[in-house]
């Protein structure tokens, strides 16, 4: 019984120790072993219980599905989760996140391979992604943050594709939407009812809400007339300039 039980503790740590960092590393308990049976795009997949997956702390190009063109790296990205899981035969380690859900109905996880090899540092590392933090899923974000940071340094994937950025504010189209990495100075902070409000040199709204202060560690206030690079989502509507909901601090930086 001994045996088997010190068996088991060195197959976790082994496992652990395989990991591509050390705050990335599996879990000696996972939520669920599933295999996939779809890979969409790089960051969401079909298990084999029918659910989507999407897999938190990262956002890889978005495939055109037939409706438009793929952006660049988009296949890499899917063809790399592909090899990566094989013929579909292993399953995939889970950990879930606090938001177990998004409001598209995914699965909200962070998947390791058999191996314990973490799915989203593999992709980060080879540049096929882009670090994101969505709270309350904060679980594991200094390590995808590192992850990319190696390949931004050696201008991997994405990060030797300028469409992908960090693209200038001042040239984003008005019609621009989807996830963006954006550069560009504060010229502008308001405060709203729900939200403070930057401009980020005229061209795009950041909007911080109130209840969510909290994750940011410097004043929106303080950052006009600073320069920074921003990520996350962008949407709005017509004659209005886009927008970016910023959730977290891991996705600003202030660059001077």
């Amino acid at each position: 019984m001994w045996r088997a039980l010190l068996a088991g503790a060195l197959l976790a740590l082994g496992l652990a120790a395989q990991a591509d960092c050390s705050d990335g590393r599996l879990p000696h308990e996972t939520d669920a072993r599933l295999k996939v049976t779809r890979v969409f795009d790089g960051d969401t997949v079909q298990l084999e219980d029918g659910r989507r997956l999407r897999l938190i702390g990262i956002n890889t190009p978005e495939l055109g599905h037939g409706r438009g063109p793929d952006e660049p790296v988009a296949r890499a990205a899917r063809d790399e989760v592909e090899r990566l899981l094989g013929k579909g035969d292993a399953p995939l380690l889970l950990e879930y996140g606090e938001d177990t859900y998004d409001h598209y109905g995914r699965l909200l996880a962070h998947a390791f391979l058999p191996d314990g090899r973490s799915l989203q540092v593999l992709l980060l590392r080879k540049g096929l992604a882009a670090a994101v933090t969505v709270p309350p899923n904060l679980r594991h974000a200094e390590c995808y943050f590192a992850s990319e940071a190696a390949a931004r340094k050696a201008k991997r994937g994405v990060w030797k594709v300028a469409a992908l950025g960090p693209v200038k504010a001042r040239r984003l189209p008005l019609d621009a939407r989807g996830f963006r990495i954006l550069r560009g100075t504060v010229t502008g902070v308001s405060r709203q009812r729900r939200a403070t409000r930057l401009s980020l040199d005229g061209r795009v709204d950041l909007l911080i809400y109130h209840d969510e202060r909290r994750n940011f560690t410097q004043a929106p206030e303080a950052l006009k007339g600073r320069r920074v690079e921003v990520r996350g989502w962008l949407s709005g509507g017509k004659g209005r300039r886009p927008r970016m909901r910023l959730r977290h601090g891991n996705n600003l930086r202030v660059l001077d």
